[in-house]
């Protein structure tokens, strides 16, 4: 484990990469062009990071919103990056401005493709889009014209049609739902973290239909460890509040934040099957 980027004290900066700073990095995504690169989202700003150095993309050190070309955009809390598999842009998931934006990775032209700001309303549908958390591809994993994103929200999971910015709010049957982590399996479903059922569920977005696999779908209790390895029910987990990711070897990692644990699951093989 060695430090790329940062420092510990608020406010200083690496100078081993062009003085950049990865001051509250929150969320991070491979550049599909070169696995050796990645980006990194913070509170206000991304960044490109490459062998070399750290090359700015967009946003700046101060909180708002603004579209615009590089630094002159601005952001608020950036939880979720997301790029197709040409590399040539980037969607985002910009918490606190309650919208989803998408940057241009050749102009650095940043634009807004859906929410409003106030959380009420999403373009052209009326529904909401409040707290945007974590954004995944639809099974093709490239995008298309018809190509489709999944977002998970403060109360919600959405689906988000690229083509024509149309938002839609998936079915969910149930209390508890919170959703935050979230990554698609080869066989099209979405593994989703619940942050108040402190659960992680499978989530099939042809049916609507959910279905619990690990964690007791209840919610907190003081009385009850909220920490267990196990299967399915039998474990335990307290806040899984950040990254979900499915490898290719029919397991899922997860960020057990409130647990400070990163756990793993293996999924049933059917999850893995691309002939359905």
């Amino acid at each position: 484990m060695v430090t790329v980027s940062g420092e510990s004290e608020e406010g200083k900066k690496d100078f081993t990469r062009s003085g950049e700073t990865a001051l509250h990095a929150q969320t991070i995504c491979l550049d599909p062009l070169n696995s050796s690169n990645f980006y990194v989202g913070t509170t206000t700003s991304i960044h490109h990071y490459t062998a070399e150095s750290v090359f700015p993309i967009a946003g700046g050190a101060a909180r708002g919103f603004e579209d615009g070309i590089g630094g002159a955009a601005k952001f608020h809390s950036l939880i979720g990056l997301l790029c197709p598999s040409n590399g040539d842009r980037m969607y985002v998931a910009d918490c606190f401005n309650h919208r989803i934006r998408q940057i241009d990775l050749k102009t650095k032209s940043v634009t807004t493709i859906a929410g409003d700001g106030t959380g009420d309303t999403s373009t052209g549908t009326g529904v909401t889009l409040y707290h945007p958390r974590r954004i995944v591809f639809d099974r093709s994993r490239s995008v298309t014209p018809e190509s489709i994103v999944f977002i998970t929200a403060a109360t919600c999971l959405h689906r988000l049609d690229l083509a024509t910015k149309q938002l839609t709010t998936c079915k969910w049957s149930g209390d508890h739902f919170n959703p935050c982590g979230i990554d698609m399996t080869p066989s099209g479903h979405l593994i989703v973290t619940c942050l108040t059922a402190h659960s992680i569920y499978l989530y099939d977005p042809t049916t609507s239909t959910q279905e619990l696999l690990a964690g007791d779908g209840v919610g907190f209790d003081p009385e009850t460890e909220q920490f267990a390895d196990g299967p399915g029910s039998i474990a335990r987990f307290y806040d899984p509040n950040a990254a979900v990711v499915v490898d290719s070897e029919q397991c899922v990692f997860i960020a057990d934040s409130g647990n400070n644990r990163l756990r793993r699951m293996t999924l049933p093989k059917s999850l893995f099957d691309t002939t359905k």
